[in-house]
């Protein structure tokens, strides 16, 4: 997840916690909670549009 972030990084806030599991949050609360990338990287494509980063 933390690579999608990069990818978004001028529109995306990247915080790591201790345990659990791997979330995309927005700040109205929408969630996006994966172990797997490609459905926070659809979300993040349609939230924010195209990545800064080529990931």
């Amino acid at each position: 997840m933390r690579a999608l972030g990069d990818a978004w990084a001028d529109r995306v806030s990247v915080t790591t916690a201790k345990s659990g599991p791997s979330m995309l949050v927005r700040p109205d609360g929408h969630v996006v909670g994966t172990t797997d990338p490609a459905p926070a990287e659809q979300a993040l494509r349609t939230w924010l549009g195209t990545p800064a980063l080529h990931i």
